[in-house]
């Protein structure tokens, strides 16, 4: 019985000194996850490039006024509606007999979009359509 204990004894002492001086393990390294957004972020840097996404959705808004009997009148309509919010062209499209007007708009607070023109006053026969105003066509 004696001999058990001091076997058990012993087995303690050496486990106990393990425990103490051996190099611990190191956990498994994991992957670093990919960041869900860029990081950390101003809010005032969130306004600016929220304003900026909202400026571009609304900037590429454009609205082609057609149903001008010439390029004249067009071009009269097209000088009245440019200002500091709006730019004008006048086109003829190839085969047509009447001459349409883009007006593209442009915003600075995306938040305060200025209003089309009023066109109606223009003419009666004057059809308007909102599309989006890409730099290839016309």
């Amino acid at each position: 019985m004696r001999y058990i204990i001091a076997l058990l004894l012993l087995g303690n002492i050496a486990y106990f000194g393990w425990n103490v001086f051996a190099p611990p393990a190191s956990p498994p390294v994991a992957e670093p996850l990919p960041l869900r957004n860029e990081g950390l972020q101003l809010v005032s840097e969130f306004r600016a490039a929220e304003l900026a996404r909202l400026r571009e959705q609304v900037e590429q808004l454009c609205l082609e006024v057609g149903g001008f009997a010439d390029i004249f009148a067009a071009s009269e309509f097209a000088y009245a509606v440019t200002g500091e919010h709006f730019e004008a062209a006048v086109y003829v499209e190839p085969g047509a007999d009447a001459a349409m007007v883009r007006i593209s708009r442009h915003v600075e607070d995306p938040e305060n979009v200025p209003q089309w023109p009023d066109f109606a006053s223009q003419g009666a026969n004057l059809t308007a359509a909102e599309n989006s105003c890409s730099s290839g066509d016309r």
